[in-house]
């Protein structure tokens, strides 16, 4: 009986290391803005999603005043380098005085590069960072 149980023990230690590998390699953290205090509107870095099929962003806001309205607005590119009308894939208000916002992006094959505008009605600091994951299932 002990050893039928150390053996299935054994059996569920490999296949959950198995499987956190699999994520861990399938997942990568990045920063899309370190934090930074902003009173006007501000563009974040552009990202690449090329590799990965989706990213999750989430954002951190403290507001100075008991309520700040922060409108973030996404906006997917061809090129890194692209133009700053390419059309919003989202667009949310958040009202804060402390706390946070986020995406679900999902990769678009003609416009891989993403990045968002934040448009503050008043002095806010934020930080937003990400976690790429799908990278499996990728095309390219």
């Amino acid at each position: 009986m002990r050893t039928k149980l150390a053996l299935i023990l054994v059996l569920v230690g490999t296949l959950a290391a198995l499987f956190a590998f699999s994520i861990l390699d399938n997942t990568k953290p990045f920063v899309v803005k370190a934090t930074t205090t902003i009173a006007t509107e501000t563009q974040t870095p552009v990202f690449s999603m090329k590799g990965y099929e989706r990213a999750h962003v989430i954002g951190l806001v403290t507001g100075a005043a008991t309520s700040t309205e922060l409108t973030v607005v996404g906006l997917r590119r061809e090129t890194e380098t692209a133009s700053l009308t390419d059309t919003p894939f989202v667009a949310t208000e958040v009202t804060v005085d402390e706390g946070y916002f986020e995406f679900e992006v999902i990769k678009s094959m003609s416009k891989p590069y993403v990045s968002f505008y934040l448009i503050p009605d008043a002095t806010c600091t934020v930080t937003i960072v990400g976690i790429y994951y799908g990278a499996d299932s990728a095309p390219f």
